[in-house]
């Protein structure tokens, strides 16, 4: 598994970014122009752009035949008539705040990342989290303890959604995260058996990665890419 992360701070120049808009399908395409802030149609260009350089770094497809579709329930995947080297390929995305997170797996993964709040309404825990996570919340002292505590469960919940595949289809309190001694695991009516990493990533997010298998090779750090670096390289080598 690979995890990276880009910062989007400010608008690629206009020049690039009419031709990297032509390097994602139709679809995707005119999805990114129905945007109306920079800031979403950015997130979105470069998230799919990342995802395709690193496909392309295992299988050496050409971009033309990288292709994407949606499971059932939303959840972008890599199109069934994709290259069979690409078959074993899964992917996930996510952002907040100026970042984007990408994880590349040999099995299902989902990535979450969340900019922190200092004044969320707590009380969204006791409506949405199970029994056993909101009362872990409300034992916890400290206001700024009970803030990091609901973002650690919000990010491996949301990882464990995209990581099942059918998002929030799955009430967040139909499943329960329980960490104990630093082994996080979950109780779910869900079938198979997954696995969860929590990163440090910088101050005032929240990052956690959730994947399908007994035995899951988490790497023990976040590679941080420019987007400047992304960008460039998606012109050198999808164009």
């Amino acid at each position: 598994m690979e995890i990276y992360a880009v910062p989007i701070r400010h608008p690629i120049s206009r020049a690039a970014y009419e031709k990297l808009l032509q390097l994602p399908g139709k679809a995707k395409r005119e999805k990114i122009e129905r945007y109306r802030r920079w800031k979403d149609a950015h997130f979105s260009l470069v998230a799919d752009l990342l995802v395709r350089l690193k496909i392309k770094e295992r299988t050496h497809l050409e971009n033309h035949r990288i292709l994407f579709a949606t499971n059932e329930y939303g959840k972008p995947v890599l199109a069934s008539e994709a290259d069979a080297r690409a078959a074993k390929i899964h992917f996930n995305v996510s952002h907040s705040g100026e970042w984007i997170a990408c994880a590349i797996s040999d099995t299902p993964v989902g990535i979450d990342i969340e900019r922190m709040d200092p004044s969320i309404d707590l009380s969204i825990a006791r409506n949405f989290f199970s029994h056993p996570e909101y009362g872990h919340i409300e034992r916890c002292g400290t206001r700024h303890e009970k803030v990091s505590l609901f973002y650690d469960y919000w990010t491996l919940k949301e990882s464990f959604v995209k990581a099942v595949g059918k998002g929030l289809s799955i009430p967040f309190d139909s499943f329960a995260i329980r960490m104990d001694g630093g082994h996080i695991r979950v109780q779910t009516a869900e079938p198979g058996v997954f696995r969860f990493k929590t990163y440090d990533f910088r101050d005032g997010y929240k990052l956690a990665v959730c994947a399908a298998g007994d035995r899951v090779d988490f790497p023990s750090r976040i590679i941080e890419l420019e987007m400047e670096d992304v960008v460039r390289k998606a012109l050198e080598e999808l164009a």
